[in-house]
């Protein structure tokens, strides 16, 4: 079937590349852990919790610490460590034994040299996030003396940010933030009480007076629909603002898998050369999760294949595979793995679990790269144009020598373009030139 040409063209000649590497395998068997740290769309680190006050000319000790949380795709050692700022910096180093999301604590050592604001780079594998550390001049570390800006009962100019649904987990997407006013620097600690199931909190260092800007992070489940009333304290000083908790979610989906949807694709631009592929209304558990099967045919008359696994995790699109089919080893290996993020700016990416296999006696551990190389773009595909489209770039890299390889100059890379609630219009198999050698573009679509 055509569809398999697409999927797997350039993969069946990684190994015959990898073949003649037989020096690299020790090195392979001796893979490390291997992920994403988790960020937002300023690749601010997310979620993260900084520890301890850091004042000038004060060694760090283990009061000092930064908190970050990594998707571990593929267990094993691991260290993760920031830039040198200021006479000071940040490291871990330890072993993951599962894959899933993981809080890491980084402990900082050093004596930062000034007072100011240090913008810390942390990074782990091929990822990085950004961590931005306050430094109080020397002498100041107490608590900081503050009160929250208000008109009457109202917290004064405040914002608040994500979207919160009946139901539906909250995530450091969700803040508030707040201004206040600032007459002695030093820390701050602020936590409100619970309201229909959502808890406010944040803490950090203030390190100028004035008017400042704090930022707290929601946390819990909303519990019912209705615009909630958060009341927070600082000192003598108290203010409220209103959250709006909807009864659905507003957010948009890139890859719909809606029970009978269907898309034509033709092939090459051959109109003869054509696939009808449709969600089922059957589901498949694997992983603890429950997955709607996509089937296809070329030939409506001659009934339906199953063409794969695919659920949605918040922004995350995932497909259960065959990664040991896909990338032609001998022996089956099904994982999940993430092949789109709807919430990522044009620059992110991240990779699938790494599999370590045999092809002709042969050990090797590859794994997926996909970037997001367009966002919110309009893309033509067969004469008509759609907004708000995604193009993802996915890149087999190996693990040899230590350290993993970009191969897409032996075995080519995909390109998949995804439109807001539509699904992928356009896939595209680009040769080991970087040239467009084989593709997949959608004829038409019906989305329920």
């Amino acid at each position: 079937m055509k569809r398999n040409l697409i999927l797997f063209l350039g993969f069946i000649t990684i190994f015959g590349f990898i073949s003649c590497q037989k020096e690299y395998s020790a090195e392979i068997n001796d893979t490390p852990a291997n992920g994403s740290l988790q960020s937002d769309l300023n690749k601010e680190c997310l979620p993260k919790t900084i520890g301890g006050t850091f004042i000038a000319s004060k060694m760090l000790d283990n009061n000092n610490y930064i908190d970050v949380q990594i998707n571990v795709t593929n267990p094993g050692a691991f260290t993760i460590a920031t830039d040198t700022l200021n006479g000071y910096a940040f490291k871990t180093s330890g072993v993951f034994t599962d894959a899933g999301l993981k809080t890491v604590r980084l402990l900082g050592s050093g004596t930062p040299l000034s007072a100011g604001n240090n913008l810390f780079v942390v990074s782990f594998d091929t990822s990085f996030c950004l961590v931005q550390i306050v430094v109080l001049p020397a002498g100041a570390g107490g608590p900081a003396n503050f009160t929250l800006q208000s008109s009457g009962a109202d917290c004064l100019n405040y914002s608040v940010a994500g979207n919160y649904i009946k139901d539906v987990t909250l995530t450091p997407a969700n803040t508030v933030s707040i201004g206040v006013n600032v007459t002695t620097i030093g820390t701050y600690n602020i936590s409100a009480a619970p309201v229909n199931g959502m808890t406010f909190s944040g803490s950090g260092t203030l390190s100028s007076t004035g008017p400042q800007t704090i930022i707290l992070t929601a946390s819990g489940k909303p519990i019912s629909e209705e615009t909630s009333t958060i009341t927070i304290t600082a000192g003598s000083s108290t203010c409220s603002f209103n959250v709006v908790v909807t009864a659905t979610s507003i957010a948009a989906d890139y890859y719909p898998r809606t029970a009978n949807s269907n898309w034509s694709y033709e092939f090459d631009g051959n109109a003869n050369d054509s696939i009808l592929r449709l969600v089922t209304p059957l589901t498949h558990s694997a992983f603890g999760n429950s997955w709607n099967i996509f089937a296809e045919t070329p030939d409506a008359t001659l009934g339906l294949d199953s063409s794969g696994y695919y659920r949605r995790d918040g922004n995350d699109y995932l497909e259960f595979i065959d990664f040991g089919s896909f990338f032609s080893l001998d022996d089956e290996y099904w994982t999940e793995y993430i092949f789109l993020k709807d919430n990522q700016a044009v620059g992110s990416n991240w990779t699938s679990p790494s599999i370590t296999g045999t092809s002709n006696s042969v050990s090797v551990t590859v794994r997926i790269k996909a970037t997001v190389l367009q966002k919110d773009a309009a893309i033509t595909v067969k004469g008509t144009s759609y907004p708000n489209t995604i193009v993802i770039e996915e890149r087999v890299e190996q693990f040899a020598a230590n350290t993993w390889t970009d191969i897409s100059s032996f075995v080519g890379y995909f390109k998949t373009y995804y439109s807001r609630n539509i699904g992928m219009i356009k896939k595209e198999y680009m040769g080991t030139t970087g040239q467009t050698e084989s593709s997949m573009e959608l004829r038409r679509h019906q989305v329920f």
